[in-house]
């Protein structure tokens, strides 16, 4: 599965990501959606999720940090901070 629930270059979506309180919303939507998914698969294990940051810590790439935000920015950045954020519930 590969979310991109942002588009940086985006005014729009770029002041969603810079609101108070909103990759908590992502990252909560993420997880249930993620735990809603192992629910309805109950008879497959699960040993792995793996969370991407995309552009962040390519070895063929590793200075990419992807796209530019509006507001000064990177895409990667934001992905990074929403990955952590859906780890971290995920295993609490």
């Amino acid at each position: 599965m590969l979310l991109e629930p942002c588009f940086v270059s985006n005014r729009s979506d770029a002041e969603k990501l810079h609101q108070d309180g909103f990759i908590d919303k992502l990252a909560d939507a993420i997880v249930a959606g993620i735990k809603d998914f192992i629910k309805a698969n109950a008879n497959r294990k699960f040993a792995v999720i793996g969370l991407s940051v995309g552009h962040k810590y390519k070895t063929s790439n590793p200075n990419d940090k992807g796209a530019t935000c509006v507001f000064g920015d990177w895409e990667a950045d934001h992905a990074e901070d929403l990955a952590r954020r859906v780890a971290k519930l995920l295993q609490s």
